[in-house]
């Protein structure tokens, strides 16, 4: 489950044919449920420039149930970061108790919602048996597939990549709404939002 607060993230995402895949190699970990299932609704924020997009930055409304969280992400400069095999932003997040006011206050500041993602997602829990590193792995269900995300100390990402039967050549380090339009464009499918039918 997120929690609010601010920090460094550190994750990849691998994608699964199944959900029966999902579950077993988890099982392999072996990792602990620590959330059940969920849907979750995202949409992503811009200023009228693009100016957030042009420099990598993400501002995020997620609703899940009757709360939400709101979310900025920014890229991470500096010595060695450039050669992580691995999504590395700062984040900053928080709780929000009634997500439609956020939402019109984006709107309000002259915001615009520029893309919208679905998935269904439950959260799992593993700790590096020799670092102690705990690593958080959602399994998301999306119109596009099936993945987990695997966030945390990096070590402990390899590790338990390793444990599931994984390289670093399966990461994959792009966004959901990258993924997804690179989805549409091998289908020849129109630009849109990521939503279930």
């Amino acid at each position: 489950m997120e929690t609010g607060g601010s920090g460094l993230e550190v994750e990849v995402k691998l994608g699964v044919a199944s959900l029966p895949e999902a579950h077993r190699r988890l099982a392999a970990l072996p990792a602990t449920l620590t959330d059940e299932r969920q849907f979750e609704d995202n949409d992503i924020f811009d200023l009228p420039d693009g100016r957030l997009s042009a420099a990598r930055s993400l501002l995020r409304l997620r609703v899940v149930g009757d709360g939400g969280m709101v979310t900025f992400k920014s890229i991470v400069e500096g010595p060695g970061w450039d050669t992580v095999r691995a999504k590395v932003r700062a984040e900053v997040q928080t709780a929000v108790g009634t997500p439609e006011a956020m939402r019109d206050i984006f709107l309000r500041l002259g915001l615009s919602r520029v893309y919208r993602y679905q998935k269904y997602r439950s959260y799992y829990r593993w700790t590096h048996p020799d670092s102690g590193a705990a690593l958080c792995i959602s399994l998301d269900e999306m119109p596009i597939g099936i993945y987990l995300e695997l966030e945390g100390d990096k070590q402990a990402i390899d590790a338990a990549a390793r444990r599931m039967g994984w390289t670093q050549d399966d990461y994959i380090t792009d966004d959901y709404r990258t993924l997804h339009m690179a989805w549409l464009e091998k289908r020849g499918l129109p630009v849109g939002d990521m939503v279930f039918p």
